[in-house]
């Protein structure tokens, strides 16, 4: 989002923690947010006209052993930074996630009841009600994304083609069924509701529903190599310490209105994605 916004000639300023970011005429402010005393004073600082909040505990397990740290930086730290933004009359999006039910549903739509099922989405959910209690105008993103991730956190399609291309084949599972977005698609769409005053929580998330194991042998056909490098698997039997959702496919039929257009389909995100290895 910093390299899309940085590109169309907007002034950026990205905080960072324990990563560098190196763009280019992106200017670069280090802050733990988990030990932000000021959000005032961060918000002040820069005096923007938007804020993303996209930093998060990503790892679902981590969340589950450390659920004190899921929410001072989930829902605290959104908290805080939602009054500063609504004191200052300040656009604030907090990117939340597909995670929030419990999985007996196919496409919930963002009038659906949640119902968290571990610690990962608990926090996430308390973050998205205080950034809408705090901020009115907040914009709140649900979604899941793959891409060329960064280089100290891979992304799902980032592990898969390695471990494909490598020839030792992955492990996929059947029973998990998701709706993903190309990062490539997922930024302007968000810029685009942010710039048209949409708020609330919206779905940007591509318009169908797949497997994970689906989802493998699309990339497999992006790098032309044999469906038998995915082998079928199962939740239950991968050892995971916290409970994960089955289905985490979202409805993206509001989106889709907002934008005046049908959302892309994953086969649209797999066919853009760029398999050469990238700096940053």
């Amino acid at each position: 989002m910093c390299r899309y916004l940085a590109n169309a000639g907007d002034s950026v300023v990205g905080i960072v923690n324990s990563h560098k970011m190196e763009f280019e005429r992106i200017d670069v402010f280090a802050q733990d947010l988990t030990q932000l005393v000021d959000a005032d004073e961060l918000v002040s600082k820069f005096s923007p006209d938007v804020i993303v909040h996209a930093a998060g505990l990503t790892s679902v397990d981590a969340c589950e052993n450390d659920e004190h740290t899921a929410f001072r930086i989930h829902a605290d730290v959104t908290q805080q930074l939602a009054r500063a933004c609504a004191a200052r009359n300040v656009k604030f999006i907090f990117i939340s996630t597909d995670h929030l039910w419990d999985g007996t549903k196919p496409f919930v739509s963002e009038t659906t009841p949640p119902h968290p099922i571990n610690a990962y989405a608990r926090s996430k959910l308390e973050g998205e009600r205080r950034a809408l209690d705090a901020a009115p105008t907040a914009l709140v993103v649900r979604t899941n994304f793959f891409g060329n991730a960064l280089p100290w956190r891979k992304s799902l399609s980032d592990w898969m083609v390695e471990g494909l291309c490598s020839g030792r084949g992955i492990d996929a599972f059947v029973d998990s069924f998701f709706s993903p977005i190309h990062l490539n698609h997922l930024v302007p769409m968000i810029v685009e509701i942010a710039e048209h005053e949409g708020s609330g929580v919206y779905h940007v998330a591509a318009s169908e529903r797949i497997s994970k194991y689906e989802f493998a042998l699309g990339l497999c056909r992006k790098l032309a190599l044999p469906n038998g490098l995915v082998r079928p698997a199962e939740i239950e039997n991968a050892g995971l310490q916290a409970p994960r959702p089955h289905d985490m496919s979202l409805c993206t039929k509001k989106a889709a209105e907002f934008l005046t257009r049908p959302m892309p389909t994953v086969t649209d995100g797999i066919d853009i994605l760029n398999l050469t290895p990238q700096d940053n």
